[in-house]
């Protein structure tokens, strides 16, 4: 876990709560750290490592059921087509702001959206429950 922040100028609190706003917003990095009072590029670096610290503790929360499980919980409507189905996988994005990098830049672009995004795959049981969450890239 975080012991200390990466400034004196917020708390780990502080820190934590910027990059649940960021992720539940989606404002650019240079309007939180102007709002927190602090430096855009240590904004980016506190983001990520939460995002990290986030990851590693709460991916055990992302459990893949058993057959058994998700036959008996089935919803009507895939009991009668999709008896089979024990997964439903689908890709996201989710809208970053231009990197810096020209490499980057290239790398994260997306020609579906017209903007740059990080991607994420994510399989979820029939019966709604999340099962698996890829890595961004």
């Amino acid at each position: 876990m975080v012991t200390k922040p990466f400034t004196t100028s917020c708390t780990i609190e502080d820190e934590l709560l910027y990059t649940l706003v960021k992720l539940r917003l989606g404002l650019v990095n240079k309007d939180i750290a102007y709002r927190a009072n602090i430096d855009e590029g240590l904004f980016s670096k506190i983001f990520h490592r939460w995002l990290n610290i986030l990851y590693r503790e709460l991916k055990q929360l992302i459990i893949w059921p058993d057959s058994e499980t998700l036959r008996k919980n089935l919803l009507k409507c895939f009991k009668e087509k999709y008896s089979h189905v024990v997964c439903i996988i689908d890709c996201f994005e989710v809208f970053i702001q231009r990197p810096r990098s020209f490499d980057a830049r290239a790398a994260t672009y997306s020609n579906y959206k017209k903007h740059n995004t990080i991607k994420v795959l994510i399989g979820i049981s029939p019966t709604g429950a999340i099962s698996f969450i890829s890595k961004a890239w």
